[in-house]
């Protein structure tokens, strides 16, 4: 079952505008999630009411890719780095 007290910590009329001013739109909600489950969490409130989500970061693309009515999300605190492997030169990080 849904945990629909997530919704209380989307932010409505947010006005996200890219880089370069060329596009913007109003998400009905925009969350900026602080850990795996309450991304969980919203994808599920996504899904249980229809809604469609778009993931944001610095609004860098010269496109309306990320632009949308439904939900946006900021992975702002998703920029740890997972796991370092110096045997093959690769690390793993959050989105």
């Amino acid at each position: 079952m849904a945990d629909f007290g997530v919704e209380a910590k989307g932010v409505k009329n947010i006005n996200f505008t890219n880089w370069s001013q060329t596009y913007s739109c109003q998400p009905n909600l925009y969350f900026i999630p602080k850990d795996v489950e309450e991304l969980r969490e919203i994808i599920f409130l996504a899904k249980s009411t229809s809604k469609k989500v778009r993931v944001v970061g610095c609004g860098h693309s010269p496109s309306d890719i990320c632009c949308t009515d439904d939900y946006m999300i900021s992975l702002r605190y998703f920029n740890n780095v997972l796991s370092i492997n110096c045997e093959t030169n690769t690390i793993r990080v959050e989105a």
